[in-house]
């Protein structure tokens, strides 16, 4: 973004996602008299990861023309420990072998 003034950028967060636009025109007229115009438009996106915190995002520009998007991750919920007992089943009755006196 280094071609770009602060003033001709903007960022958004859209969402989940960072938004990046540059924008800018330039005119002009040389000694012969011939006229140029020159518009570019810089568009980028970047999805904001789950565990970052979106709506605390900053952005500095640099005077070497260096963007710097920062954001701080979601303080993750703390998470309990807790036993889980082992439940113990009752065998499966084992079929026996059949009764061979004949009754």
């Amino acid at each position: 973004v280094k071609n770009f003034a602060p003033e001709q950028l903007s960022v958004k967060v859209v969402g989940r996602k960072v938004v990046l636009v540059g924008q800018k025109e330039t005119q002009s007229t040389d000694e012969k008299g011939s006229f140029s115009y020159k518009y570019e438009v810089l568009k980028r996106e970047w999805d904001v990861p789950e565990e970052v915190d979106a709506e605390a995002l900053t952005c500095s520009l640099s005077k070497e023309g260096q963007l710097r998007i920062e954001a701080p991750r979601l303080a993750l919920p703390a998470t309990s420990e807790r036993n889980v007992p082992i439940q113990v089943s009752p065998a499966a009755p084992q079929p026996g072998p059949a009764s061979k006196d004949g009754a």
